[in-house]
C-alpha cells in the first residue's frame, strides 16, 4: 500500500455533501460497469479500509475482500486533535497493533508568505495506535518550517510507503512546502525553499513507531498561484525508487506524470494525458520475477478523441494503458475515486460515486472490488444501517 487517495475532483465533493438515498441491488446492478467477466485470479486476504460519517461523527470502517465481514473499527483515529484529520491504517500490524497516521492541526501560529487567506499550519504527522486517544509525534514542522499542506482543495494526509529494501510500513511521505526562518522568530517564516512530496524513513523501538529521520523533498514539485504545490495526489514504487504523480489544473486534476531516479527525484515524464486526480502504484505483482512487476492505477478522464472516464491501470513505463472499470456518465453524474491495490497486488479496490438522472437512478456511495485486470468486478461495501454512505477509501491492508 502506498498510499491511500482522498483527492477528489468537484463533483465528488459536491456529491458528499448529499445524503444518498436508498437504493436496491438491482440498481446498484445497473449502475455498476465491470471491467470484464467473472475473474480468476484467486482473491487475495486482508482488510479493505474506508471511512464515512456515523451521526455526524467520522468512523473508519473496514470490510473483508469478499464484503462478507465489515463494520466500524473501534479505536481507530476518525476523527483526531483539532482535525478533523482521518488516520491512514498501516499495511501491517506494529507490536501487536494496527498503527494510523494522522494530523494534528495544533500548530496555527505559524506565518508563511503567502498563504495567510490558505489557512495553512505547519500541521503535525502523529502515528496513532488503535485504540489510543492521543498518538506519537513524528514531525517538528514548526522548528523546520514546512507547511504540510493538502493535496487538494479540502484535505490532506500522510501515507505509509516502502523502504528501498522493500520493507512495508518503513518511511512517512506527504506534501508540503518547506520555508526558512531567517531572523530566529518562531511565528513566522520568511525565505521560500522548496515544494512538493517528503519523505522520512520511521523510527521503530522494540516494534513501537517512536520517530522519523529527517525529512527529505524527494520530489520537488511547482508551485500553484493560490501558495499549494502543484500536486494532486501521489504514489510510490514498491521500493521507493520511482514515485506517480497527478498534476493540478486550476481546481481539477491533470495529467498522470512520473519522477525516476536519482536523490532528489528527476527525470519527471508524461504517462497519460488527460485530467487524473488518484494515483496509487501496485505492490510488486509477481515477486519470482526478475525485476517490479508493478501497475500504476489511477483515475480520472481520458483527453483527445472518445473521452472516456473510470479507474486505469498503466505500466511505469507508460505502455499498456487499460481502462479497467468505467465510469458510465449516462444522465447522471458518475465517478470512481480512490483506488486500493490489495497487499499482493492481484486485486484492486475502489469507491464507486454516482447521483441521480434521467433513468432514475438513486445516488450511491459504495466500495467495489476486481481483479488487477478488471475483472470480475462486484460491491463489497454498500450504505446500509449503521452508516448512510460511503466517503474515501484508506487501503487494503495485510491479514491482522
Amino acid at each position: 500500500m502506498t498510499t491511500r487517495s482522498m483527492a477528489l475532483p468537484a463533483l465528488v465533493l459536491t456529491l458528499a455533501l448529499l445524503a444518498p438515498s436508498a437504493h436496491t441491488a438491482s440498481a446498484q446492478r445497473q449502475q455498476a460497469k465491470p471491467g470484464g467477466g467473472g475473474g480468476t485470479a484467486p482473491l487475495d486476504t486482508g482488510w479493505v479500509y474506508h471511512y464515512s460519517f456515523d451521526n455526524g461523527v467520522r468512523k473508519i470502517f473496514r470490510s473483508s475482500p469478499d464484503g462478507g465481514t465489515q463494520g466500524a473499527v473501534a479505536g481507530a483515529p476518525g476523527e483526531y486533535g483539532l482535525g478533523p484529520s482521518v488516520g491512514m491504517p498501516s499495511e501491517l500490524r506494529h507490536d501487536g497493533s494496527r498503527w494510523y497516521l494522522a494530523i494534528a492541526y495544533d500548530n496555527n501560529d505559524i506565518v508563511f508568505p503567502g498563504m495567510g487567506t490558505q489557512g495553512l499550519a505547519a500541521g503535525e504527522i502523529d502515528a496513532v495506535r488503535e485504540g489510543d486517544a492521543v498518538g506519537t509525534r513524528l514531525t517538528n514542522n514548526r522548528s523546520a518550517c514546512i507547511a504540510l499542506t493538502p493535496s487538494n482543495a479540502s484535505t490532506a494526509r500522510p501515507i505509509w510507503l516502502n523502504n528501498a529494501a522493500g520493507t512495508r510500513d518503513a518511511s512517512v511521505s506527504w506534501v508540503g512546502v518547506q520555508w526558512a526562518d531567517q531572523d530566529s522568530n518562531p511565528t513566522d517564516c520568511e525565505t521560500f525553499v522548496g515544494a512538493g512530496i517528503f519523505r522520512a524513513d520511521l523510527v521503530y523501538t522494540g516494534g513501537v513507531v517512536t520517530g522519523i529521520g529527517t525529512p527529505v523533498l524527494a520530489v520537488p514539485l511547482g508551485m500553484r498561484s493560490d501558495g499549494m504545490p502543484d500536486v494532486v495526489d501521489f504514489g510510490w514504487a514498491p521500493d521507493a525508487g520511482a514515485a506517480a504523480y497527478t498534476l493540478t489544473s486550476g481546481s481539477s486534476g491533470g495529467a498522470l506524470m512520473r519522477a525516476v531516479t536519482g536523490s532528489p527525484l528527476g527525470s519527471h515524464t508524461q504517462l497519460a494525458a488527460g485530467t487524473y486526480y488518484d494515483v496509487e502504484w501496485s505492490p510488486d505483482q509477481d515477486a519470482a520475477a526478475a525485476g517490479l512487476q508493478t501497475t500504476i492505477a489511477y483515475t480520472g478522464w481520458s483527453s483527445g478523441g472518445k473521452v472516456r472516464g473510470g479507474v486505469w491501470g498503466i505500466q511505469p513505463n507508460g505502455s499498456g494503458v487499460k481502462l479497467l472499470a468505467e465510469a458510465k456518465q449516462m444522465t447522471s453524474s458518475y465517478v470512481h475515486y480512490s483506488p486500493m491495490w490489495s497487499p499482493a497486488g492481484s486485486h484492486l479496490a475502489y469507491v464507486e460515486a454516482g447521483s441521480g438522472g434521467g433513468l432514475g437512478f438513486p445516488g450511491i456511495r459504495q466500495v467495489r472490488r476486481m481483479a488487477k485486470d478488471g475483472t470480475g468486478n462486484a460491491v463489497i461495501v454498500s450504505p446500509g444501517p449503521e452508516y448512510s454512505s460511503v466517503l474515501y477509501g484508506l487501503g487494503w491492508t495485510d491479514v491482522d
